[in-house]
């Protein structure tokens, strides 16, 4: 099923809401905080463990949730995001999700943050290269 960037937002928008909504009913006044991973990610405590292939897709919805927020300039949850899916797959390579290439400057930066939050400085280094060499910083004329 294909769906679009619009559409991925409004789901976790609409997830969101409905998630505050329904916790306000057992917790009034105990929610937590928007930016925290808790209150994006969905009840999953009894959930089976996932296998590889599973582990693979879900890496591949979080990096593409972070491209999301990362091209609307919500910074701080597409580091989120993209450190969800590096550690969920560690073969991950940020440069390999699609348009990750077309991101700000700064939404490229956030995944390279991203990759040391994951534990995997040597690629955060070689990814900030990267953009580097791709992106670079022109003196005023």
């Amino acid at each position: 099923m294909m769906m679009t960037d619009a559409a991925i937002v409004s789901l976790d928008d609409s997830w969101r809401s409905l998630r505050r909504r329904v916790f306000s009913w057992f917790h009034p006044g105990d929610f937590p905080a928007v930016d925290a991973p808790a209150a994006m990610a969905p009840f999953v405590d009894d959930l089976p463990a996932l296998n590889e292939e599973e582990h693979r897709k879900s890496a591949r919805v979080a990096a593409v949730r972070g491209l999301l927020y990362a091209r609307e300039g919500q910074l701080d949850r597409a580091e989120i995001f993209f450190s969800e899916a590096l550690t969920l797959d560690p073969a991950l390579s940020p440069a390999d999700v699609p348009t990750f290439w077309n991101l700000p400057r700064a939404g490229q930066d956030a995944t390279v943050r991203a990759l040391q939050n994951a534990g995997r400085p040597r690629d955060a280094q070689l990814l900030a290269g990267e953009i580097a060499y791709r992106n670079p910083v022109r003196a005023a004329s």
